[in-house]
């Protein structure tokens, strides 16, 4: 059981990490910092495998155990540690959704952009392929 407390400790401290990792690019990204997006993806994978071995080997642990002898201690421990950990994951999914939406409004203000310059582009074009001497020729 000792174990098994051990091993949901590690998990909240990689969730811990994780939350870190969002609130740091969070900054960034308020500040119009969106470099290194690739890089935050893959230490965020990284956070999220070690999270899910950790899972499989508590998963492992608890199927052996016998509910009725378990001490209250270890209950008590175990329950505060699986609510630190809902409130890690619901705090990771509101920075994630705050994430999604920045990327979200800077990839509409590009498209705008783009658009822009495609229009502007146009009007050049068109303005650039304007003959003069055609024009005066009719006119005489």
């Amino acid at each position: 059981m000792i174990r098994t407390i051990t091993l949901l400790e590690e998990k909240n401290s990689y969730l811990e990490k994780f939350l870190g990792l969002n609130t740091m690019k969070l900054k960034k990204l308020n500040q119009g910092d969106f470099s290194d997006l690739e890089e935050f993806r893959e230490e965020r994978e990284n956070i999220l495998n070690i999270i899910k071995h950790i899972d499989a080997m508590i998963e492992a642990r608890v199927a052996d155990f016998n509910s009725t002898v378990i001490p209250v201690e270890f209950k008590t421990k175990t329950k505060e540690l699986l609510e630190a950990k809902d409130e890690f994951v619901h705090t990771i999914l509101a920075q994630d959704l705050e994430i999604m939406q920045i990327i979200e409004q800077a990839k509409s203000q590009i498209i705008m952009e783009l658009q822009t310059v495609r229009k502007n582009k146009k009007t050049i074009g068109s303005y650039k392929s304007f003959n003069k001497k055609e024009i005066i020729d009719e006119e005489f």
